[in-house]
């Protein structure tokens, strides 16, 4: 990564001066995250700011995490690329906001078989392949349950859903009789908001 950006990297010293921007700043260095219990770390705490990192599964991608987010006493967990895992619950327990990736199966189902009778089986495949390693609408509201998470927001939705009533409600098939409330699928432009010393989560479009 670094290698990639050397060259930007450099172009906007030039550009903006060494005194605003240290060349010795601009490499990124990985750091392990130690999980002493295979499961939850937080890999950085300052002034209140706190992430820890829970570990998922997302198989043959191993080892996978979603990370959650605590500042003020407001929380936000983001699930990351995982199929459904309980770990994610504990992680996330009474966060204000869990951010889940969701992938419906039924319409994924279709699109395989479409990809089939059009004599493409590579993308098939792929379709055939990747519900296994990705999360249900369905199985996401009950690890929001699970967490007593306020509000489950879904991203990295797959297939893509326009912000269309008729589509959101067929990728939530299911959703409303396991979570009646507290479900939003995410968009560009999508907007929530955690007040200092509230539990209110505002959710808003641009």
């Amino acid at each position: 990564f670094n290698e990639a950006y050397a060259i930007d990297d450099s172009y906007r010293v030039k550009h903006h001066g060494a005194a605003m921007l240290p060349p010795a700043a601009a490499p990124l260095e990985a750091v392990v995250v130690a999980m002493p219990n295979g499961k939850n770390a937080p890999v950085f705490n300052v002034n209140g700011s706190k992430v820890t990192a829970v570990r998922v599964t997302h198989h043959p991608a191993d080892p996978a995490y979603g990370y959650r987010f605590d500042y003020v006493g407001r929380s936000v967990t983001v699930s990351g690329d995982t199929s459904y895992d309980e770990n994610l619950a504990r992680g996330a327990m009474n966060s204000d906001v869990l951010v889940h990736e969701g992938l419906q199966p039924e319409m994924v189902g279709i699109m395989e078989h479409a990809m089939l009778d059009a004599g493409r089986p590579r993308p098939a495949k792929i379709m055939h392949d990747i519900p296994a390693y990705h999360t249900a609408p369905v199985d996401a509201a009950k690890i929001a349950n699970l967490a007593h998470a306020r509000l489950l927001l879904f991203t990295h939705i797959l297939p893509i859903v326009p912000d269309n009533a008729v589509f959101i409600r067929v990728f939530l098939k299911g959703v409303e009789d396991v979570r009646p409330d507290g479900v939003k699928v995410g968009h560009d432009g999508t907007i929530v908001r955690l007040k200092k010393g509230d539990t209110e989560v505002q959710v808003s479009d641009l």
